[in-house]
């Protein structure tokens, strides 16, 4: 049979413990009770103070009082699997560790940089790029975003504007452009090809023009020995403006005044003429297979061969206000008067 005891009052007598059900708790069995409740009070917060320490030791300072939890420490041979995100730092314990991502070793790797403390191994057959880092939206507020990173086989890829700079000091296209060297060396670029030659398809610069006829068009290309090409693959009449222009600001820069010169290969004729920098040119020298023609006055400066036997070359003209002289051989001229008509 059950006892409750309960501290109620009844009308007509002092508050104190009453009997339930016929059965009357003494002084003694009271006091029992109380002591054990108590007890049991007591063991309950040692237990729930202990559970707190330990729960608040781990979570402030992560087993170890000198690291706080802002960072992820890595000062072993750490194994990191599974989905993780950064939203802090990574730091190294000791800067002669190298955190080894995606295998426990990286094969056949013949070099690294001396120091290296993070190495990320992957395989072209996953899809996944190793490292990347992912930037605002190109055109700031939605589409395309900017990016740069490293793809499975190991290249370097970005639709970011590559800046290199070294002091600091330099121009850029104002229209923007997608590489900006400001070299604080005598040379602000270097290619160099040991690969192959020229009859080996050798190229040290290749540039593409504007899509036409459903491809890509090379219209520039320096190769590995030198040859320097540039080509017009849209056809003259989509395309007039010359291959070469040659531009001169005057006689003072604060005071410009410029003019062009072109050279323009036309239907197997070089054209070599003036230019009005925007499309029209000029072909006044024309050269071809065995001629060379001039679309206007050919001027000679002033000539006298000393004799009929001063040095020259067959075909070469000369003239003064007497004569005009030819070079029929080598070493040999002869002269023709001129007269007033």
């Amino acid at each position: 049979m059950e006892t409750r005891i309960e501290n109620k009052p009844t009308a007509g007598s002092s508050c104190g413990p009453q009997a339930v059900a016929g059965h009357t708790a003494d002084n003694g069995q009271m006091k029992a009770i109380t002591r054990a409740r108590s007890g049991l009070s007591r063991h309950v917060g040692y237990a729930v103070m202990f559970l707190s320490l330990i729960l608040l030791s781990r979570s402030s300072f992560g087993g170890n009082g000198n690291q706080s939890q802002d960072v992820v420490h890595l000062s072993g041979t750490e194994t990191i699997t599974g989905a993780k995100t950064d939203t802090n730092n990574w730091t190294f314990s000791n800067p002669a560790t190298t955190l080894l991502l995606g295998a426990t070793f990286i094969p056949n790797l013949s070099s690294t940089l001396f120091g290296s403390q993070l190495l990320i191994s992957t395989a072209s057959s996953n899809a996944n790029w190793p490292f990347a880092v992912v930037g605002a939206y190109r055109n700031g507020v939605s589409g395309e975003r900017y990016y740069s990173g490293f793809t499975p086989d190991g290249h370097f890829q970005s639709n970011m504007y590559l800046a290199l700079i070294g002091n600091g000091n330099g121009a850029s296209e104002t229209i923007g452009s997608m590489a900006s060297i400001w070299a604080d060396v005598p040379v602000a670029i270097s290619v160099s090809n040991g690969v192959a030659n020229d009859a080996n398809g050798g190229t040290l610069i290749s540039g593409w023009g504007n899509p036409t006829q459903g491809m890509w068009p090379r219209v520039f290309t320096v190769s590995s020995q030198g040859t320097t090409t540039i080509t017009n693959p849209y056809g003259e009449a989509q395309y007039t403006r010359p291959q070469f222009v040659l531009g001169d600001v005057g006689i003072d820069a604060a005071s410009p005044d410029w003019n062009y010169s072109s050279l323009h290969q036309h239907n197997g004729h070089l054209k070599i003429g003036t230019f009005d920098g925007a499309n029209a040119e000029g072909g006044e020298v024309d050269v071809s297979t065995g001629r060379v023609s001039v679309a206007g006055n050919l001027i000679i400066s002033t000539h006298t061969p000393s004799s009929s036997s001063d040095a020259g070359e067959p075909g070469t003209i000369a003239w003064d206000a007497s004569y005009i002289y030819i070079c029929t051989a080598k070493n040999t001229w002869k002269r023709a008067a001129l007269q007033s008509w």
